[in-house]
């Protein structure tokens, strides 16, 4: 799926399949019953993760073409 900017903030992803999702620029902040697992299999650049993630939120810009923003 292509999520890409998506405003996932308040989303259930309780039993959703995030394998291979574009999560690219997407938000997912307060996201609610997500698991490690669900963010683990997705695509991330740019992406706002849940708090608890500990997830690198740019860890698939190379592979989705995308320049990550510098930190500041």
């Amino acid at each position: 799926a292509d999520l890409n900017s998506a405003d996932l903030n308040s989303a259930d992803l309780r039993y959703v399949n995030l394998s291979s999702a574009n999560l690219g620029s997407a938000n997912l902040s307060s996201a609610k019953n997500w698991t490690r697992r669900q963010l683990g299999t997705a695509k991330l650049c740019q992406t706002l993760l849940p708090a608890g993630a500990n997830l690198d939120p740019n860890r698939d810009c190379k592979e989705l073409g995308i320049e990550p923003e510098a930190s500041e």
